[in-house]
C-alpha cells in the first residue's frame, strides 16, 4: 500500500535539496479528475520503492517562486512507491478550485529538478456529468468516437502516443461502447482508463512478433501493471510473448491473469529438474499441489521433479495440477510415463484406426465426399512432433491436408497444446461446412475483425454454441471435454446427421461432476464411439482438450460418415 502523507507548503525548500536522485528514472504519469479528486498514477522507472514528491499546480505563465507558491499551488503530496516503481495517488481537491488546466510536478527523491511534468485539465462537476451523460447515451461506436475526440483535453488523454501508431484505431471505440453497454460510465476517469486500455490491448494485438509482444508490454507496463520479473527470467522469454500474440484479450484483467498463466506453466516447461521444487513452491496457490506430494517422500519427490522436466506443453494452472494428480494416481512402475495428453486411444475414442463407419442420413454434398473421402495423408510426413501422439498422428495429417487445421509453423504442430474455445470452432466450421450470413452476436469478446469472429458468428447462427455467459463468448480460454462434445452433437444437429450407436456408455464415477447441459452429449458421443473416458471410470469432463484430441473427434466425425 502507498504510504501518503501531507506535507506544508513551507517544507518545499527543505525537501527539494539533499538526497540522490535516479538519474536513469523514465517516469510514466497520468492523471484524471473526478468527484473532487485528482487521480495520478504511473510508474518511476526505478524498479524499486522510492520516495517522491507531488506538486499539483494551476497552469499560469508566470515562473513558480516562493513568493506565488502559495497562489498557485492546489495540492502537494509526498509519497512511497510500490516495489516495482508503480504508485497511485488520490488528492482531494477543494470545491473552489475551478475547471482548467493544472500542471502536476513528479520530483523522486528530493531531486533539485523536475522529473516529470504533465498538463491535466480538471473539470466541474457539470462539464464532467455533461460529458459522461453523453457517452453513455452514445448510440454506436462513432458517436463515442466523435465525444471522445471532441474532448480529449478534459478528459486529459493523448492521441500522439498509442493511439495514432494503430493501424484500426476504430476499434478503440467499439471496445468502449462494448465496456458502457454492460456498466454506465460512473467517472470521467473510468473514460479515460477504458481510454488508454483500449489502446493498449489493440496495440498489442497489433503486434507481428513474440518478442514486439514482449517489448510492447514493457515499455507499456505502466497501464499493465504485471510482475515482468519472473517472465524475464526465463531462458525463452519469447515464449511468452509467442503465446499471448493475437489473442485479443477483452480487458486489463483478462490479460493480467492470462500473463501470470502463461509465465507459471512457461516456467514449467523451460524448467530443469532442480528447479521444480522452487517452482511448485512458489505457485502452490496457483496449481492447488496435491496434499500427496506435500506428504511424499523426497525420493518420490525427485522421480516426479525428473517426470516434470520432461513436460513441455503445459498451458493452464490446471494442467500442471492435473499432472501431478495422475502422476501420484499411476502404479509404481509407471510413474514417470507422461500423461498430461490422455491415452493413446481412451481419451478420444476409435483408437488409432483407420476412418470407420457410424454415421447416417449422410447429407455433405458429393463434392465433400470426394474431396473428404481418402485425401489423408501418410501419417508422419508432415509434422516432426507428433511422437507421442501416435494415436492421433492420421487425424491431424488428414485435416491438415484438406486445410481444415493448421500447424504452428511448416513442420511443428504442437499435438499436446490446450485448445481455446474459438480455435476449436474454426476447426468445426470448416469441417462442416457450415454456412453463415455472417450476422453479428452480441458477445463483447468478440471483436468484428477479429480472424475468429466469422466462425463464431457463424457456429452461434446455427445454435452450435452458446457463450460462458449471455454476453461472453470465452475468447482465450480453452475448451473443457464436455463442452466440446456439446458442440460437436450441435454441428451433427446442424448438418442433421445422426450417430450410430456402437458401444454402451461407461459407468463414469465422475457423472456427478458432469454439467447439466452436458450429460446427453457426452453419452450420445460414447455410444457413437466419438469420446471415451481419460480412463475407464473418469471422462473429466472440466478437463481440458489438446490439439490432437480436438483433431481426433473431428476426423471421427467425418470417419463415420463414409
Amino acid at each position: 500500500m502507498l504510504k501518503l502523507k501531507k506535507v506544508l507548503c513551507g517544507a518545499v525548500a527543505v525537501m527539494i535539496a539533499g538526497m540522490p536522485f535516479f538519474a536513469n528514472a523514465e517516469v510514466n504519469m497520468s492523471a484524471a479528475g473526478d468527484d473532487g479528486k485528482i487521480h495520478i498514477y504511473g510508474n518511476l522507472g526505478t524498479n524499486a520503492s522510492a520516495e517522491f514528491i507531488v506538486k499539483v499546480l494551476r497552469n499560469q505563465d508566470d515562473k513558480l517562486t516562493a513568493e506565488n507558491i502559495n497562489r498557485r499551488l492546489v495540492a502537494l503530496e509526498q509519497v512511497l512507491s510500490e516495489n516495482d516503481g508503480s504508485f497511485t495517488i488520490e488528492v482531494p481537491v477543494s470545491d473552489s478550485v475551478e475547471s482548467g488546466t493544472y500542471l502536476i510536478q513528479l520530483t523522486i527523491e528530493k531531486s533539485s529538478s523536475v522529473n516529470k511534468e504533465i498538463s491535466f485539465y480538471y473539470l466541474s462537476e457539470a462539464e464532467r456529468a455533461e460529458i459522461i451523460k453523453g457517452i453513455n447515451a452514445a448510440a454506436n461506436a462513432d458517436a463515442v468516437r466523435d465525444i471522445v475526440l471532441a474532448n480529449t483535453e478534459k478528459l486529459n488523454i493523448s492521441l500522439e502516443d498509442l493511439y495514432n501508431s494503430l493501424d484500426m484505431p476504430e476499434r478503440v471505440f467499439n471496445r468502449i461502447y462494448k465496456i458502457k453497454d454492460i456498466k454506465a460510465f460512473e467517472k470521467l476517469g473510468e473514460i479515460q482508463q477504458a481510454f488508454m486500455e483500449s489502446c493498449a490491448l489493440e496495440a498489442m494485438q497489433e503486434c507481428n512478433s513474440e518478442s514486439e509482444v514482449m517489448s510492447f508490454i514493457a515499455s507499456n507496463n505502466s497501464l499493465f501493471k504485471i510482475d515482468l520479473t519472473a517472465a524475464q527470467a526465463l531462458n525463452n522469454t519469447n515464449a511468452v510473448g509467442k503465446r499471448l500474440l493475437n489473442k485479443g484479450f477483452s480487458t486489463v484483467s483478462e490479460f493480467q491473469t492470462r500473463f501470470d498463466e502463461v509465465v507459471c506453466t512457461e516456467a514449467f516447461n523451460q524448467g530443469t529438474r532442480s528447479e521444480m521444487k522452487e517452482l511448485i513452491d512458489k505457485y502452490a496457490e496457483q496449481i492447488n499441489i496435491s496434499q500427496k506430494y506435500t506428504s511424499a517422500a523426497d525420493k518420490t519427490k525427485n522421480e516426479l521433479y525428473k517426470a516434470l522436466e520432461s513436460q513441455t506443453a503445459f498451458d493452464k494452472y490446471s494442467d500442471i495440477t492435473k499432472y501431478v494428480n495422475e502422476w501420484f494416481d499411476l502404479d509404481n512402475g509407471n510413474k514417470n510415463q507422461n500423461t498430461s495428453g490422455g491415452s493413446s486411444s481412451g481419451s478420444m475414442g476409435g483408437g488409432g484406426g483407420k476412418l470407420g463407419t457410424g454415421m447416417t442420413n449422410d447429407n455433405l454434398s458429393d463434392d465433400s465426399k470426394t474431396n473428404q473421402s481418402s485425401s489423408a495423408l501418410t501419417p508422419g510426413t508432415k509434422f516432426s512432433d507428433l511422437g507421442d501422439v501416435s494415436w492421433a498422428i492420421e487425424a491431424i495429417e488428414y485435416l491438415a491436408n484438406l486445410k481444415i487445421i493448421n500447424g504452428v509453423s511448416e513442420d511443428s504442430f504442437e499435438p499436446n497444446r490446450n485448445i481455446t474455445r474459438e480455435e476449436f470452432v474454426k476447426i468445426l466450421v470448416k469441417a462442416f461446412d457450415i454456412k453463415s450470413e455472417g450476422k453479428a452476436v452480441g458477445f463483447i469478446d468478440v471483436l468484428p475483425d477479429s480472424w475468429y469472429a466469422p466462425y463464431v458468428y457463424a457456429a452461434a447462427e446455427n445454435n452450435i454454441v452458446n457463450g460462458i455467459s449471455e454476453q461472453t463468448f470465452g475468447v482465450g480460454e480453452e475448451i473443457t471435454r464436455q463442452d466440446m462434445a456439446v458442440m460437436l452433437c450441435r454441428v451433427l444437429e446442424a448438418v442433421n446427421q445422426n450417430l450410430q450407436e456402437t458401444q454402451d456408455v461407461p459407468e463414469f464415477n465422475d457423472k456427478a461432476e458432469f454439467a447439466g447441459y452436458a450429460g446427453e452429449s457426452i453419452a450420445m458421443l460414447c455410444k457413437g464411439g466419438i469420446m471415451n473416458g481419460v480412463s475407464e471410470t473418469q471422462f473429466d469432463p472440466s478437463g481440458s482438450a489438446t490439439r490432437a484430441m480436438a483433431a481426433k473427434v473431428i476426423y471421427l466425425l467425418i470417419a463415420a460418415k463414409n
